[in-house]
């Protein structure tokens, strides 16, 4: 797969794209089956493996350029997969074969690449304005966040203001698809994301691990109240694959490259912040929904949680993370903005997705 020229017909063009495809799509299949990246191969020489590594890192650059650029929903997809794919390796306890196998560097190569354009398309939709705007000490930048939130449309956004007052059963069990690609993750989320931190952002960070974690049951541990929330619907593995949007594997991979990459860490912190501060509001719009509907009361345990605890962390992590950490470093503060857009910017895409797919628009998957 040479480097097109302009002058490549569109015939070859669309060869190329299809190709590009298939193999971005057949790396992403093969990690989720294998249950990690392919070893690397050690034949040939050295440098027939690095033209062949280069030759798949190219095809991958068209994909996204495609994806995050020109609005190729398909390729989109692709990337967005292959990154969720690449993602889920990191996360999870090594197994099988791969049980000693060190990280490959080409996937870390695959996941810089798709993590350039993630993060170029979130910095293209940013108000750079309204960042160079956010207040340089603590206390100030803190007030400035809840208006900012309070002022986003993806705050009372019509998807739960609305659209839950006539949500169907089907509906709700499509939104808890939707919702599993950052709900089950959140604790490992929490747990990176403290790594390094001050005392008192520290404290913080782990008060919410702990909660997370059911104040040490194991029952309640959040990951398990949502696998309830689930189980009430029937959903399983292959349903959630089925039905995915591209929209939600957008969010988890945008949350999980807030907190895998230790650069973005100011970014995440005014990430994590606003998606703290926003889930009392919209979960008592699910709660509510859920009892309309007479819904198996043991799925509630989930939100209620989140509806109560969430109400103390989201104003807590402002002025416990966010304030000391500006403080202490004022440059920071354009990034913490910057990371709360990137929250609410990607949250607005996914919920227009949702009320698009129940309102009539694309329909349920």
């Amino acid at each position: 797969m040479s480097q097109l020229s302009l002058a490549t017909p569109a015939s070859s063009l669309a060869d190329q794209r299809r190709q590009d495809l298939a193999d971005v799509t057949a790396l992403a299949d093969q990690i989720e089956n294998v249950g990690g990246f392919p070893a690397t191969p050690t034949n040939g020489t050295i440098f027939s493996r690095l033209a062949e590594r280069a030759r798949r890192l190219e095809a991958l650059d068209r994909v996204c350029r495609s994806g995050f650029r020109d609005d190729d929903a398909d390729c989109l997809r692709a990337a967005q997969v292959l990154l969720a794919q690449l993602y889920a390796e990191r996360l999870r306890v090594p197994t099988g074969a791969g049980i000693e196998r060190r990280p490959s560097a080409e996937a870390d190569d695959i996941a810089e690449l798709i993590e350039s354009y993630l993060l170029g398309f979130e910095d293209r939709a940013v108000d750079a304005k309204l960042v160079a705007s956010a207040p340089h000490t603590g206390a100030a930048l803190a007030r400035w966040m809840r208006e900012l939130v309070g002022q986003h449309p993806a705050t009372a956004h019509p998807f739960y203001t609305d659209f839950m007052r006539r949500a169907t059963r089907r509906d709700l069990e499509y939104y808890s698809i939707q919702e599993t690609t950052l709900d089950p993750r959140f604790d490992d989320a929490m747990a990176l994301l403290q790594l390094g931190t001050p005392d008192v952002a520290k404290m913080e960070i782990a008060k919410n691990y702990w909660d997370e974690m059911g104040n040490g049951e194991i029952a309640r541990i959040h990951t398990k109240l949502f696998q309830t929330v689930l189980d009430v619907f029937g959903i399983t593995p292959s349903a959630v694959r089925r039905q995915l949007r591209t929209e939600s594997i957008a969010c988890g991979n945008l949350s999980m490259t807030m907190v895998l990459q230790r650069s973005h860490f100011h970014k995440a912190i005014g990430y994590y912040g606003v998606t703290e501060y926003v889930v009392p509001f919209r979960f008592g719009h699910v709660v509510d929904a859920w009892q309309r509907l007479g819904l198996d009361p043991a799925g509630l345990d989930y939100y209620h949680v989140h509806y109560k605890i969430d109400a103390d962390h989201g104003n807590v992590w402002f002025d416990h993370v966010i304030a000391p950490i500006v403080d202490a470093q004022p440059e920071t503060a354009p990034l913490i903005a910057r990371g709360a857009l990137y929250r609410l910017n990607s949250s607005e895409r996914y919920l227009n997705r949702l009320l698009s797919d129940v309102s009539g628009g694309s329909g349920h998957a």
